[in-house]
């Protein structure tokens, strides 16, 4: 499972009533050709963000246009820049867009969800669930059975001291059956919290798992 550093961002106010939300992106796996985009700052401004599929990358105060967050690729010939992803962040504090290459007749280069960040709302020792595959996952550990829908997400605070560690089983359903996708033990951290991301590589057709942990920023 791929494990990654990130400080984390202090709170803001929501990204659908704060028209500048500072925000920050995860790539799952990068697009053909588009390993960087481009974050609308402003009316006609942009700033441009290097993708990492290693770390979660801080990129902009970001313009919500219609309470989604968008990110472009470069400029044309004719000096615009067309939009590559789209995330709806209505209601997140402190997103993270977490994107990966759409499917191949996709009208955009990039599927994208917006995560919270936001330490009141994931709280250091929880786990940020986010489903980007098309099938439903399951997150199994002990008597606690958590569900996630194609494109769902929930923030999940297990109910252990720090140094503790969970045995989690993760399952997909396809064609009505639950399969094993993977077992490991979670570390229970107060002094981090994790996104946990599962995909359908749309090349290998096969399920994949990523987990970043999100260290807390001692200076808050």
């Amino acid at each position: 499972m791929l494990v990654s550093l990130y400080v984390a961002l202090p709170a803001l106010h929501a990204a659908g009533k704060d028209k500048n939300p500072s925000v920050s992106i995860y790539c799952m796996a990068y697009a053909d050709g588009l390993k960087s985009v481009f974050v609308k700052t402003a009316a006609e401004r942009y700033e441009s963000v290097n993708l990492s599929t290693a770390n979660i990358v801080e990129a902009a105060d970001a313009l919500v246009e219609d309470g989604r967050i968008l990110l472009y690729g470069p400029a044309g010939d004719d000096g615009k820049h067309p939009v590559v992803a789209n995330a709806e962040v209505g209601g997140i504090r402190q997103p993270i867009i977490v994107v990966h290459p759409a499917g191949k007749h996709a009208e955009l280069a990039y599927d994208s969800k917006a995560a919270e960040a936001d330490p009141g709302k994931f709280p250091p020792g929880s786990f940020n669930l986010v489903n980007l595959s098309p099938h439903p996952v399951r997150i199994v550990h002990e008597e606690v059975n958590i569900e996630l829908d194609s494109a769902g997400g929930r923030i999940f605070t297990p109910d252990h001291a720090a140094g503790e560690s969970l045995a989690v089983r993760m399952d997909y359903k396809t064609g009505g059956n639950w399969t094993l996708l993977s077992s490991a033990r979670w570390p229970v951290r107060n002094d981090r919290r994790t996104l946990v991301c599962f995909q359908l590589d749309p090349v290998s057709k096969r399920m994949n798992i990523k987990s970043v942990p999100l260290r807390e920023n001692s200076n808050r």
